[in-house]
C-alpha cells in the first residue's frame, strides 16, 4: 500500500507560538512531577500507601515525557515526526 505524507505547513508566526506552548508544557510537566517527587522524598508522612500510587504515577510520567521529547522534535516538514 502507498505511503502518503501529509504534511501540515504553518506560517512562521504560529510556528513559533506552537513551538513555545509545547515548550511550555514540557516544563510545567516535568517541574509539577519533579516536585511531586521531591514532595514524597522529603516529607516522609507523605509515604503511605495511597501516595505510592501518585508517585507512581509522577514517575511514569516524568519516564513518558523525557523519553518522547525525542520523537516530538519539531521536523522540516511541520511540528512533530511522530
Amino acid at each position: 500500500s502507498p505511503v502518503s505524507n501529509n504534511s501540515v505547513s504553518f506560517s512562521a508566526g504560529l510556528s513559533v507560538l506552537l513551538a513555545a506552548l509545547m515548550g511550555l508544557l514540557v516544563v510545567a510537566t516535568v517541574l509539577g512531577n519533579a516536585l511531586v517527587i521531591l514532595a514524597f522524598v522529603v516529607d516522609r508522612s507523605l509515604r503511605t500507601q495511597g501516595n505510592f500510587f501518585f508517585l507512581n504515577l509522577a514517575l511514569a510520567d516524568l519516564l513518558v515525557d523525557v523519553l518522547n521529547q525525542e520523537y516530538t522534535e519539531p521536523g522540516p516538514g511541520g511540528v512533530g515526526r511522530c
